[in-house]
């Protein structure tokens, strides 16, 4: 009996043999099983070069030493970032004993009528009796008019009460009553209204 007999019984076919026996289908007879010396051999994987590698140690300086005048200094910190001018339209300087809530509205109510809102003004207070140092007042704020409301203004800047005056090219200096005078005298009041509206003109 041949082997063709016994395609269709696998399990016929397996008690004739130790070994467990595939059948391939006839249509398979084309499949060709290289030997392992056909097929391609795998890449060949690049050597690692065994020299050690130097690793270079980098030199622990030390810190630089603190003295006591290289200590923050928080005065001279806030200077630097001060350094740059702040603008503002009008530097308004009142007596220490002009500062009180009353006076100060009644002053804002003034720079009012001629627009000037409290942002667009810097106040300084000044102490009582002494001379104003300008220089100083202006020193972190530009602005093209300064307003004296009674306080003492030093001579060199030959300023008359109630006329506009050049401090600096930039700068005018507008020297008038104190405001406590102010507050209480309608006259005074309008000799003041008459000069803010030639100083800030209307637009």
């Amino acid at each position: 009996m041949s082997l063709n007999n016994y395609q269709l019984n696998p399990e016929a076919v397996q008690n004739l043999f130790n070994d467990y026996i595939y059948i391939i289908p006839e249509k398979s007879s084309d499949l060709i099983i290289k030997k392992q010396s056909d097929l391609p051999s795998a890449p060949a994987i690049p050597k690692i070069s065994q020299e050690p590698i130097e690793v270079k140690k980098e030199e622990n300086k030390p810190l630089k030493d603190i003295k006591k005048d290289d200590s923050f200094n928080l005065k001279e910190l806030k200077k630097e970032l001060s350094s740059t001018k702040i603008f503002k339209r009008a530097i308004i300087i009142i007596n220490e004993e002009d500062a009180t809530n009353e006076l100060k509205t009644f002053l804002f109510k003034i720079l009012q009528a001629v627009k000037l809102s409290e942002s667009d003004i810097h106040l300084h207070i000044h102490p009582n009796g002494s001379t104003v140092d300008l220089n100083g007042v202006l020193k972190d704020y530009s602005s093209s008019k300064v307003l004296s409301f009674g306080t003492h203004i030093s001579p060199e800047y030959k300023t008359e009460l109630n006329k506009e005056t050049i401090y600096t090219k930039e700068t005018k200096l507008f020297q008038t009553f104190s405001l406590k005078e102010l507050i209480s005298d309608t006259e005074k009041k309008k000799i003041l209204w008459g000069n803010l509206q030639i100083i800030f003109p209307a637009k």
